[in-house]
């Protein structure tokens, strides 16, 4: 099936007395190589058709989700397009790469740094850590106490470390929550 044909049953969703068949037979079709076309349907002019989307993409298995962080920062991508993007990032169970997510932190609105924490919350590994202890230095106190709570994972010397050195932190709540970590 090629493009003019997705795009017939993406328009499909308009008037679909059965959304729920178009949707998974869209899903089946989206993979990396067809994600930017995916992508730019999620601000389509028609609600129904934008949700439609949205559904697609949270339940699609066959892209790498981690190509959402880019359209969901940029600037240029439309509010409607990044509160749709924020959905499928926080309906999904896939765990993301850290590094961007902590790199995001600092440009992030704040709208969106909610779900972003929790993206991160989820997705913390161990082979993360150098990346979340760094972030415990960061200006923000609101971003501290975020890394303390995704830390208290972690029962590592490193971290410890980290907890430490918090308890000596200007905000009252990173020193406790450093202290209970």
């Amino acid at each position: 099936i090629g493009k003019p044909d997705l795009t017939r049953f993406v328009e499909a969703f308009r008037s679909a007395q059965n959304a729920e068949v178009i949707e998974e037979l869209l899903v089946t079709f989206l993979d990396n190589e067809t994600f930017g076309f995916f992508a730019s349907q999620l601000t389509h002019a028609n609600p129904q058709v934008a949700s439609g989307m949205v559904q697609v993409f949270i339940k699609g298995a066959k892209y790498d989700p981690n190509r959402l962080l880019p359209l969901w920062t940029d600037p240029k991508t439309s509010k409607a397009a990044t509160t749709a993007i924020g959905k499928v990032l926080t309906q999904r169970k896939d765990h993301f790469n850290c590094k961007p997510l902590i790199t995001m932190l600092g440009t992030i609105d704040r709208d969106n740094r909610a779900i972003l924490l929790r993206l991160l919350e989820r997705s913390a590994t161990e082979a993360a850590l150098p990346d979340l202890i760094r972030a415990t230095r960061s200006e923000d106190p609101t971003i501290r106490l975020h890394m303390v709570r995704v830390l208290t994972r972690f029962g590592t010397e490193a971290v410890r470390d980290t907890f430490s050195s918090l308890l000596h932190d200007p905000y009252k709540e990173v020193r406790q929550a450093a202290l209970d970590g």
